[in-house]
């Protein structure tokens, strides 16, 4: 399967780049991003493709759009908070005229005979609405709220709807292997004393798991909560065991006749 992601640089992508390249399902990933991977992120599986300039974010001209031909899945992971971008303008580009021109370029790789899936990472707090009381980070929710809502109006006039899923993820304060939250996460540090939590490598194998597998209940677009990320997460991580454990087994058992060969030799 080849997978589109962006925002592999930063914390969550990058475990998310992770996660993609252990797994076996995945046979190529094009990561766009502004700069380079460092060099021991190295692998025949990574396609990087720099995008330097900002139009070239926006327009996905034919020279773009050939490196993602072929992909089923794109994972946005670009994102961030208010304080952390240089203005208003900047992140208002970021959240919402980025993903939205991404989603909309990507529509044709959605066929009669594959389905493509663009899944979103927005905020805890996000309201589509863009009205409901929010005693912080007020901007960022009704801005993310927008974006999710603009997708889901370009997934529903999709023509060939069915074949093209959405999914939106709203995470709240990521936590880092040491347990800790990122000072640029959900209204940074302190915002642990009030938001639940998500390990960084559980929110990674939620959308992992949903860009390979999809998500059984139909709809035209399917929105993961806090509680829905941690099911998710911790089901595939569990999935994922068993099948390793049954590998093992599987290959003990085809071991078997060869160990019995090499027993009768040394009785001889």
């Amino acid at each position: 399967m080849k997978v589109i992601l962006t925002g592999a640089t930063g914390f969550i992508g990058n475990e998310v780049l992770r996660q993609l390249l252990q797994n076996p399902k995945i046979s190529l990933i094009t990561v766009i991003t502004r700069r380079p991977l460092p060099d021991e992120l190295g692998s025949p599986k990574i396609r990087q493709v720099i995008c330097k300039e900002e139009l070239e974010w926006l327009e996905w001209g034919p020279s773009m759009m050939r490196w993602v031909d072929g992909s089923e899945a794109c994972i946005w992971c670009i994102g961030g908070l208010p304080k952390s971008s240089p203005s208003t303008a900047a992140y208002i580009t970021t959240t919402t005229s980025l993903p939205l021109s991404a989603a909309r370029a990507f529509s044709p790789l959605a066929t009669l005979e594959r389905k493509f899936r663009f899944l979103y990472l927005s905020t805890y707090h996000a309201d589509v609405t863009e009205s409901k009381w929010r005693p912080f980070e007020k901007e960022s929710a009704y801005l993310n709220g927008r974006t999710e809502r603009a997708l889901f109006e370009l997934t529903k006039n999709h023509p060939l709807q069915v074949q093209y899923e959405l999914y939106t993820f709203r995470p709240g304060s990521v936590l880092d292997w040491m347990g800790q939250v990122s000072g640029n996460g959900f209204c940074g540090k302190v915002g642990r004393l009030w938001v639940p939590t998500v390990p960084v490598r559980v929110l990674a194998k939620a959308m992992v798991d949903v860009a390979i597998n999809g998500y059984s209940e139909p709809g035209i677009s399917i929105f993961f909560e806090h509680k829905e990320i941690l099911a998710k997460g911790y089901e595939a991580e569990q999935r994922e065991i068993e099948e390793k454990n049954q590998g093992g087994a599987a290959a003990a058992e085809q071991r078997k006749p060869e160990r019995s060969r090499l027993k009768a030799m040394v009785k001889r």
